[in-house]
């Protein structure tokens, strides 16, 4: 029996807002083995991106973002999916101004520079 292993390489250079989404998928899909939204996933990537912003005008700016809009029932939506992930231990509430979210620290995104992937994959085949 002979083993055949079949290496690919991929580099690519990331924005700031793709290397946010890169380690919120490893880290939540991979690593944690959550299952989460499209929708929750941007919201995970934009609150990294504003470090702690009062949670009303984070649903307002997400709702233009995602939806083209501000009116009540997307915001409402918003606050929902940030409810959610907040259960889920992703979002945590500022201790001084219950208002304020930001992304939980746990997570450990990194999120000050632009930067590279550089990831391999090995095909092993027995023929």
């Amino acid at each position: 029996m002979e083993v055949s292993l079949t290496k690919y390489t991929k580099k690519y250079k990331l924005s700031k807002l793709d290397l946010i989404r890169s380690q919120l998928l490893i880290s939540l899909y991979l690593v944690k083995k959550t299952k989460i939204s499209l929708v929750e996933l941007d919201l995970l990537s934009f609150l990294s991106q504003y470090k702690s912003i009062e949670l009303s005008e984070f649903c307002k700016v997400m709702a233009e973002i995602l939806y083209g809009n501000i009116t009540g029932p997307k915001t409402q939506t918003i606050r929902n999916k940030v409810s959610k992930l907040q259960k889920l231990g992703f979002i945590e509430r500022n201790k001084v101004n219950k208002y304020n979210i930001s992304i939980s620290k746990e997570i450990g995104v990194i999120i000050d520079s632009n930067s590279l992937i550089d990831y391999q994959f090995l095909n092993i085949e027995t023929v």
